[in-house]
């Protein structure tokens, strides 16, 4: 039989005897208790229980201080935490749900209710933990298949995958100066490396299309051969985005507005850095000429506000290998990063060459709170 382990916190002792005496009958339960706030607390350094079930009001604190501390740790955001109180204003109810409270009962609680509510919430939460696993077994065969297509891919057609690492970054760079949310990048990442890979139903086909027929025949060769693999859907709708040109050709289904827009920039980026790698001009000057040839299709082929934000790509080839390590608080709008950005857990907060807008710093400065960036931020240099 599997037990769950309670910790009970309250201040009345007569209080805290009954509920233990009571909720310790019941046979899958096993009781610990605390008297305070702080006694629950050293308690929990050493003991991760499944449920706290904790008084509101109490002499050193109150039941809130410990859902905070209980979900700022580690090990904290699996414990169901069930509030008991006679006395709580609507105020210190609606923070008791926002710090993720499971459950606030009245007091005097009925036990039988109790019981039923600490089974309910540790069977939803069970069932959480168990699709995060099965979410987390989903990617790690997501990326086990997503590897095994680019191998192949490289060996057919050397350097696609060089191709296609060059096209995330600078995606990610692009993707910054519109605020894309982060957890967007991903996607955008992976259809940046795979967009190539219906160049392996293409026979014959060794240099990548010119024209907007071929275009949006390798993007839809492409969606086709990512679309069997499972967890890359939304990758499949990016990267059939791009054989959509801005003025419909290539995919008239969609025009302006329609195509997504990790697509559009994906699109333009990959016709600038094929532009610029067939040039015979040095990389920095390449990149500027890249950007003139990208500008006689906006309108047509390119969206103007993508073309306009590839200026970031050509000054990151103009000032790259000049940078400096700039203090968190010293950091403005307009900085560009000379280098991926982790923090001190190794979290990776922004990708080298995002340019700081408003929403970038107060992403920097959030982490930087709980997970400091200790050694500065890498920022390029104006000279």
């Amino acid at each position: 039989m599997s037990f769950l382990q309670i910790l009970l916190v309250d201040d009345d002792a007569a209080q805290r005897r009954l509920l233990s005496d009571r909720l310790g009958r019941t046979r899958s339960l096993r009781v610990d208790s605390a008297a305070s706030v702080a006694e629950a607390l050293t308690w929990l350094n050493s003991n991760v229980p499944s449920v706290i079930v904790s008084d509101y009001l109490m002499p050193d604190s109150d039941g809130l201080v410990l859902l905070r501390e209980l979900r700022s740790s580690i090990r904290g955001g699996d414990v169901t935490f069930i509030m008991l109180s006679a006395a709580m204003d609507s105020a210190a109810r609606a923070e008791a749900w926002h710090l993720g409270a499971d459950a606030v009962l009245e007091k005097p609680v009925d036990i039988d209710g109790l019981v039923a509510c600490i089974e309910s919430r540790v069977r939803a939460r069970n069932e959480l933990v168990l699709a995060r696993a099965a979410h987390l077994a989903q990617e790690s065969t997501r990326d086990a298949m997503v590897k095994l297509v680019l191998e192949g891919l490289d060996a057919a057609f050397p350097g696609a995958s060089k191709r296609g690492a060059e096209l995330a970054h600078y995606a990610a760079m692009l993707a910054s100066q519109f605020d894309l949310p982060a957890e967007l990048f991903r996607d955008l990442e992976l259809a940046a490396k795979l967009h190539e890979i219906g160049r392996l139903s293409m026979p014959g086909k060794q240099s990548l299309p010119q024209d907007a027929s071929g275009i949006s025949r390798l993007a839809t060769s492409s969606g086709a051969m990512l679309r069997p693999i499972p967890g890359l859907e939304v990758v499949v709708e990016l990267v059939e985005g791009m054989g959509a040109l801005w003025d419909g050709s290539g995919s008239p289904e969609l025009q302006h507005g329609q195509i997504p827009l990790r697509s559009r920039m994906l699109r333009t980026l990959a016709d600038f850095l094929a532009s610029a790698h067939r040039s015979s001009l040095p990389p920095d000057e390449a990149f500027v000429k890249a950007k003139e040839v990208i500008a006689t299709k906006v309108g047509s082929w390119y969206d103007p506000a993508i073309v306009v934000a590839l200026e970031i790509v050509v000054r990151h080839r103009d000032t790259r290998g000049r940078s400096e390590m700039i203090p968190v608080e010293r950091l403005r709008e307009g900085m560009v990063l000379a280098g991926d950005l982790y923090a001190a857990s190794g979290v990776k907060v922004l990708a080298a060459g995002s340019v700081l807008s408003g929403i970038a710093l107060q992403t920097i400065r959030q982490r930087h709170e709980s997970d400091p960036m200790v050694h500065g931020v890498p920022i390029r240099s104006a000279a």
